[in-house]
């Protein structure tokens, strides 16, 4: 089982792979801030999995929503910040290895975010589309990093 270090570099390493994808297949052609960001979505993408576990993806994650959840009363968003509390619980209820280790779900998370963000701020539409498609190559290479992993450890 790869540390959050391992799952960090993997992470630049699909980003790298990602980015030279979008860049010569998409007609998005990143300034440095936009691919800056992109970056730090597909980092935090590969230590998202790990969340359901005592981590530093944990940590990062719960210091994430503590921040969205005091915006979200700031701003007087009682419903979103119901939900986004409830479904802040449910790495909680999972046991490690299970939910957040399916790609299926890492698709499934990333798309709903897409259509509910844009639902609310639909100017952030293309901007959210490039940002959850890293995270989700993050969290993608995180997963593969866990299988290679397990399967190198069986082999010694």
């Amino acid at each position: 089982m790869p540390g959050y270090k391992t799952h960090v570099v993997g992470g630049a390493l699909f980003y790298i792979g990602a980015l030279f994808l979008v860049a010569t297949y998409c007609i998005a052609k990143p300034s440095i801030a936009i691919a800056l960001e992109w970056f730090l979505c597909c980092i935090i993408g590969s230590l998202f999995p790990d969340i359901d576990t005592k981590s530093q993806g944990q940590m990062l994650f719960y210091k994430v929503v503590a921040i969205v959840l005091l915006v979200l009363l700031y701003k007087k968003q009682i419903a979103l910040f119901i939900w986004t509390a409830l479904l802040a619980l449910l790495p909680l209820l999972v046991h490690h290895r299970g939910l957040f280790h399916k790609i299926w779900f890492i698709i499934a998370l990333s798309c709903a975010s897409v259509f509910f963000v844009t639902r609310l701020y639909p100017a952030v539409y293309s901007r959210l589309m490039f940002d959850t498609f890293f995270f989700a190559v993050g969290a993608i290479s995180h997963i593969i990093f866990d299988v290679g992993g397990s399967k190198l450890k069986r082999l010694w």
